[in-house]
């Protein structure tokens, strides 16, 4: 998910994007509490699936803090 910024905190022209990436996942790790898997490590399925459940998750967290509309 992409957006395009026109503006910096100033409220300066500053022309952006802001970009929400997955690049990987994180799994529960004994030793660890939680571990970073990269993307390349994981088969296509799985994680297509992954960025299909954070997709949804954060769509329906950005709704709920009015930063989307939800018909978007």
């Amino acid at each position: 998910m992409a957006c395009i910024h026109r503006f910096g905190a100033s409220l300066n022209a500053h022309t952006h994007f802001s970009a929400v990436v997955i690049d990987g996942v994180f799994e529960p790790d004994s030793q660890q509490g939680v571990r970073f898997i990269a993307a390349e490590a994981r088969d296509a399925d799985t994680l297509r699936e992954v960025q299909t459940q954070v997709r949804r998750r954060l769509l329906r967290a950005f709704v709920r803090r009015g930063r989307i509309d939800a018909q978007t």
